[in-house]
């Protein structure tokens, strides 16, 4: 390995840490330094082990009554160049089901998927081909194909927060639409709903200390922030010289390193978690504005059925099926015949060539 990286030369940092970390993925599987020591991290749940996977599938069963929001976290693809129908890989995906629901140190659940935890996934394989458990996405189409790579194929779509957004205010502009600025537009509606629930749930155990504790701990882990924030912002260095100092250059870290390197392995997990946490309450937010949108204006000449009141039926009944089935469409795709398609390439060639 120092042998190809002495040929690679020692300016071509993205090319070296890209083959180390391939040659990391395929030989030191049982070796992630980055979890060696002790790591705790205040009501994050961190699981690692087949046995502590199961136990969180059942207590994801138990709170069947209740939205489960969900994030991925993707190896081996660019979304801006490569699709997720046939590219991509899990290292690690987290949840958010509620306050409430501890899963050994508290609701922020974290799986890893990576090195001697590989294929930790299949775990879960029954409970998300399930679909009387309602899963809640920011952009279900990626994560759904990115889990059928593990031979899982999600059911019980409960939500996904792209699509309630663009429904409700199609002015956005498209970048607008991401989790990090939904979570920065209405980042006010997302603190006043999380209040809301644990002002509900101090009610509900008000006589249970132990619970309460554990609200509290949840509450100040991050105080009054709940806004994703952006990967360059969190991890990105400036590149250090040889002389020891700063270059101008900035180096992002590829997403094995971050997942690896006891540097930014705590942040890392941070930054994973809040996604699922994020998207959890941005979906009640969007619930009541859909709600707040009547399905029938006067400005309709043909209004929908009456029974549909407003928005948030119409995004249930009409919008979340679609959703579904967009991404089984992707699934399958459109058959093209090359051969057709050459033929007329070729005749419209000589037709403009000569014409």
């Amino acid at each position: 390995m120092k042998k190809l990286f002495h040929l690679i030369g020692e300016k071509n940092v993205k090319l070296r840490r890209t083959l180390y970390f391939k040659c990391f993925s395929s030989i030191n599987l049982n070796d992630n330094l980055a979890f060696k020591s002790s790591l705790r991290i205040p009501s994050v749940t961190i699981v690692r082990d087949r046995n502590h996977a199961k136990k969180c599938v059942e207590i994801l069963k138990s709170a069947g009554n209740r939205f489960h929001a969900w994030d991925t976290e993707t190896l081996g693809i660019d979304p801006k160049e490569n699709s997720p129908v046939t590219h991509g890989r899990i290292i690690c995906f987290s949840c958010f089901a509620g306050p409430d629901l501890d899963f050994g140190n508290g609701p922020r659940l974290f799986i890893d998927n990576y090195a001697e935890c590989r294929d930790l996934v299949t775990e879960f394989k029954e409970y998300f081909e399930n679909p009387s458990y309602l899963k809640v996405w920011h952009n279900y189409g990626f994560d759904r194909h990115i889990f059928y790579h593990h031979g899982i194929n999600v059911q019980g779509f409960g939500g996904d927060t792209l699509h309630m957004a663009r429904m409700y205010d199609t002015s956005k502009l498209p970048n607008e639409f991401s989790l990090g600025k939904l979570s920065e537009i209405y980042h006010d509606e997302l603190i006043k709903m999380r209040k809301f629930y644990l002002n509900y749930l101090r009610k509900s155990y008000s006589t249970d200390q132990e619970k309460l504790n554990a609200l509290n701990a949840y509450e100040g882990f991050n105080g009054e922030k709940l806004k994703k924030i952006d990967m360059k912002t969190l991890f990105q260095s400036k590149k250090v010289l040889r002389t020891g100092e700063e270059g101008k250059s900035w180096v992002m870290p590829e997403i094995e390193e971050l997942h690896t390197n006891p540097k930014y392995i705590k942040d890392w997990i941070i930054y994973s978690v809040l996604d699922a946490e994020v998207t959890y309450y941005l979906r009640d937010i969007m619930q009541i504005l859909l709600e707040s949108l009547s399905s029938s204006t006067k400005s309709h000449k043909n209004p929908v059925f009456t029974k549909y009141k407003n928005n948030y039926d119409l995004y249930l009944n009409f919008w979340r099926p679609f959703g579904e089935l967009m991404t089984e469409m992707e699934r399958v795709g459109i058959k093209i015949d090359l051969n057709y398609l050459r033929v007329l390439y070729i005749y419209y060639f000589n037709f403009f060539l000569y014409h």
